[in-house]
Parts: C-alpha cells; structure tokens; sequence
C-alpha cells in the first residue's frame, strides 16, 4: 500500500471515529436531565422506603409517602435544578 493510500485509511479511520463519537455524544439538556436525576436519587429512595413502610403499616400513612414521593419526582424533573 502506498503512503498515499495509507494516509487517506487513516484519515478516514479517524473521520468514522469522530463521527460515531459525536451519535453518543448526550446534548447539553440531557446532561442536566441526568444530573438532575441523579442529584435527586437519594429523595427517590428515601420516598420508595416510606411507601414500603406505610404499606406494612410501619408507623407512616401512605399520604405522607405519596407527598414524598412527590417531591423527590419534583426535584429530578424541575427546569432550573
């Protein structure tokens, strides 16, 4: 193969590369979306242990759990986190 030939594999090689880097790529909306979600993951869990506690009747009322369980979606899906 001449060096020509090389040149032009490699170019392409690195334009492919490029190209299937930037399909993965996640906008910058949805890297707040994420980290919104993720910010708001200990919320979720602690909603998600009410709700199992007022379903055994575990001294919490399942309204309160629901109000928890609320305001942790509120929090992973507000616009200006």
């Amino acid at each position: 193969m001449n060096k020509r030939t090389e040149k032009d594999r490699i170019a392409k090689m690195r334009q492919d590369h490029h190209d299937a880097l930037e399909s993965l790529s996640l906008s910058n909306e949805e890297c707040l979306a994420n980290a919104q979600l993720i910010a708001a993951a200990p919320e979720m869990l602690a909603a998600l242990n009410q709700v199992e506690r007022a379903w055994v009747g575990d001294g919490i009322g399942m309204s309160t759990a629901v109000d928890s369980c609320l305001l942790a979606i509120a929090k992973a899906t507000e616009a200006n986190a």
